[in-house]
């Protein structure tokens, strides 16, 4: 049996879409952009805009992790052999193509202050991949506000199940989180919540409709409700949000400033008022 009432967030007046009108785009509070120092990101792939609009609006520093777009290097050198290797000359020359464009960007954004890490997170060191402790220490983070996003497709049940992230919190500001396969980790989703939610409030929620819903049975009226399989949250620290902003009204998403993910499919309604 589950119930959904820890989901619901606190209604705030002052927020802003940053991103694209769909996926890759998400809701902040705007009272807080100002004061953020650095905007850090997990899991970003090739869709940077959300990245490059906070830069556009802030000029503020982004730090942009991720370890799956490509291997040591930009142009992958065993790839490449084994493309030529395979007398794939045409796909040897567009890979290069791709390689040589992505370099640029990369390039091109680092002249913004925007500044892509071949790394990802993950609750011990391994290959491409550390703790938030040493990429805060690594990147002279300490002392900094930080904004906080992360898309990491599942892997944000085992980060945010070692408690020693929260030790490096202190100056997060704001965390965008999206949840995967709540249909799974329901439990495991919950709990983190809770944990969180004794520094933060949550201020927004959003279903991504690429993962569809689930039956959720809300207690204790034994009532059966669906909830998206994937959730987009926005959480605020408590000591940053103006009394004057909260709305004194249920907040059921989805509202004006969301977009459907998946352009071609309808928005997901649920209510977490319940």
């Amino acid at each position: 049996m589950k119930t959904i009432h820890f989901l619901n967030p606190i209604n705030l007046k002052n927020k802003i879409r940053l991103g694209p009108n769909g996926d890759g785009g998400y809701v902040i509070y705007n009272q807080t952009l100002k004061d953020i120092d650095v905007l850090v990101t997990y899991g970003v792939g090739w869709e940077i805009r959300f990245e490059k609009h906070f830069n556009e609006l802030t000029g503020k520093e982004v730090l942009m992790f991720d370890p799956t777009m490509f291997g040591k290097h930009v142009l992958d050198i065993p790839y490449f052999k084994s493309l030529l290797f395979s007398g794939n000359l045409l796909e040897s020359l567009f890979y290069v193509n791709f390689a040589r464009k992505k370099w640029k960007e990369l390039k091109a954004l680092r002249q913004h202050n925007i500044l892509f890490v071949n790394e990802g997170i993950a609750a011990n060191r391994s290959k491409k991949y550390n703790n938030f402790k040493t990429h805060i220490e690594q990147y002279g983070l300490k002392e900094k506000r930080l904004l906080l996003k992360i898309d990491i497709e599942g892997n944000e049940y085992d980060i945010f199940e070692d408690d020693d992230i929260f030790l490096y919190f202190n100056n997060v500001v704001q965390i965008i989180i999206e949840f995967h396969d709540l249909d799974v980790h329901f439990d495991r989703f919950k709990k983190i919540i809770q944990k969180l939610k004794y520094n933060y409030e949550v201020i927004h929620v959003h279903g991504n409709n690429w993962g569809g819903q689930f039956s959720c049975i809300v207690l204790p009226e034994d009532k059966v409700v669906n909830l998206p399989k994937v959730i987009e949250m926005t959480f605020l620290r408590k000591s940053n949000i103006s009394d004057s902003d909260i709305v004194d009204e249920k907040f059921i998403p989805p509202i004006k400033l969301d977009f459907p993910n998946n352009p071609y499919e309808p928005d997901l309604d649920f209510n977490v008022s319940q």
